[in-house]
């Protein structure tokens, strides 16, 4: 399911640069480190920034995608 919903989704270098200048980060690349994280994968380095610095979005999509089971 993972890979279907989210095989193409990365972290790429102009969305990494976008969160280090502005703060913000597309919705479905929150929500691929937040399934990531459900799912005890290990996170990239661009990833683990991002979990840094959005941990309280990321664990607020955890909690809604896991209370949806």
């Amino acid at each position: 399911m993972f890979d279907k919903l989210f095989g193409s989704v990365r972290v790429t270098t102009s969305t990494y640069n976008q969160y280090i200048n502005s703060g913000k980060v597309p919705m479905n690349v929150l929500k691929m480190i937040a399934f990531k994280i459900i799912r005890n994968e290990t996170l990239n380095q661009q990833e683990m920034v991002i979990f840094t610095g959005m941990t309280k979005e990321i664990n607020e999509l955890i909690v809604k995608i896991t209370n949806n089971k």
